[in-house]
């Protein structure tokens, strides 16, 4: 596929992605399968962080719909599973619960995966040296000029930028020590399993590479490594790993290479004046807290999301502002869901931890998302109070419309349809707080017993009912 030249007056696309990591990617390629002329203007250079990722089971079903699950399979990636995981207040490591395997990567490669199936798709793509801030965008009758480095403009009528993590600190700033471990002993084990333990300062997670490398990152507060020169952050990363039993063995017989120090502050863009046209998806909108695990997902959900308020508003020009309000409300849900989430994990730490990083981080957490105990059949069910039942933009196929739709904290997204079935027709059976056995009978008798064998465990497990004995 033929790159886009670097020089010259004047280049033309429907959507312009800035930024060829995977969220940048992801919408690139999404946009091409629906029909649109994309070009990505990706920074040139190698990666210099030694990034690895674990990719849950949560992220299979993205792949899938992006179309590169058979291609990510076949690329040789490690597929852990369980992890181990030591956390404060648990007397021994623990596996975590069995189930899909995801993914351990090789941040680079994975990248490169996606823009290659880009690519394949027929989006054009030009390596930049550097890439022109977003303040020099500029805004036409039509849509956006996008100055590039190294000469001349692309005109495109939409923008994405994924050009990585920015906007405000959501909290207390966080620094990963980040290093490459290299086995050298002949007698040196391989482990595949993915290690997260915590200690009284911070926490750290280990991940093994196919290549039979280790990937290990200490996080802790910034203000811990401020000023620190190289020979001073490496001295702090071990001694940061030394205390960590569960660590410690997966990394006997291996030698370390260079640590970096990286930013892992969750981060937010609040844009009270967002411009049509111009979307910001991955890290670029929102960076989540390491500690939900589920950085890549969301940043492939975002991606996802954007390529179809894009194609709305290009196809259906009278729903490009419902468009806009979708991405905004769901880059908004997202960083606040995972902020939660990991202020759950914070707020646990600090239950036993008298210091300041776990307390400072801990916060206001939701509430538990695990669902209660399994109701009696005579127990009546009711929607849960955070549950709102109104019209909402959300995503239909590549589409977004405006849907009578169910929202509650527990969701990604507003959700319309269940099993195919429009949510209010569920809803509706709940109408007079009816009896256990009597909200099942009617499902059944609307909706088919494997319809509701299927929705309704989903429906409690996420919180959205409640019982009433």
């Amino acid at each position: 596929m033929s790159a886009l030249p670097n020089n010259g007056p004047r280049f033309s696309a429907d959507v312009c992605v800035l930024g060829g990591g995977p969220a940048g990617a992801a919408a690139a390629l999404r946009l091409a399968q629906l029909g649109h002329r994309v070009c990505v203007v990706e920074r040139g250079g190698p990666r210099s962080t030694p990034a690895g990722v674990s990719l849950p089971p949560s992220v299979l079903p993205m792949l899938d719909l992006l179309g590169v699950q058979r291609t990510v399979a076949a690329a040789g990636f490690l597929r852990p599973s369980p992890a181990l995981v030591h956390w404060h207040g648990m007397a021994q490591p623990a596996d975590a619960a069995p189930g899909l395997a995801g993914f351990q990567v090789d941040r680079a490669h994975f990248d490169r995966l996606l823009l290659q199936a880009a690519q394949g798709a027929g989006v054009q793509l030009l390596h930049e040296a550097a890439l022109q801030p977003q303040r020099q965008l500029q805004a036409q009758a039509d849509g956006w000029s996008v100055p590039l480095a190294g000469g001349g403009h692309i005109d495109a009528h939409c923008v994405i930028d994924a050009r990585g993590r920015r906007g405000t600190a959501q909290g207390p700033r966080t620094v990963a020590l980040m290093a490459r471990w290299h086995r050298g002993a002949a007698d040196a084990v391989f482990d595949p399993r993915t290690r997260v333990q915590a200690s009284h300062e911070g926490w750290a997670w280990l991940a093994p590479m196919a290549d039979g490398s280790t990937v290990v990152a200490v996080f802790v507060d910034a203000q811990r490594c401020a000023r620190l020169g190289p020979v001073d952050r490496q001295a702090l990363h071990d001694q940061l790993l030394a205390p960590l039993d569960l660590l410690q063995p997966a990394l006997k017989g291996c030698s370390r290479r260079p640590v970096q120090a990286c930013d892992a502050t969750p981060r937010s863009v609040q844009d009270a004046a967002p411009q049509p046209g111009l979307l910001l998806v991955g890290e670029a909108a929102f960076s989540i807290d390491p500690l939900s695990s589920q950085g890549v997902p969301a940043a492939l959900r975002s991606a996802w999301q954007a390529a179809a308020c894009v194609h709305t508003a290009r196809h259906r020009p009278a729903h490009a502002a419902l468009a806009w309000q979708f991405h905004r409300q769901q880059s908004q849900r997202t960083a606040q869901r995972h902020q939660h989430l990991a202020a759950r994990f914070y707020a646990a730490a600090a239950q036993v931890s008298d210091h300041p990083f776990w307390h400072s981080r801990a916060g206001q957490p939701a509430p538990p998302s695990d669902a209660a105990a399994w109701p009696g059949l005579d127990d009546t069910i009711a929607l849960d109070s955070r549950a709102r039942w109104c019209d909402l933009p959300v995503l239909e196929g590549e589409w977004v419309v405006a849907r009578d739709a169910l929202d509650h904290p527990a969701l990604d997204c507003p959700v319309a349809f269940l099993a195919g079935q429009p949510a209010s027709a569920w809803l509706q059976a709940l109408q007079g707080a009816p009896r256990l056995r009597d909200l099942l009978d009617a499902w059944h008798r609307h909706f088919g017993a494997a319809t509701t064998q299927a929705i309704w465990p989903w429906l409690w497990q996420q919180g959205l009912l409640q019982a009433r004995t």
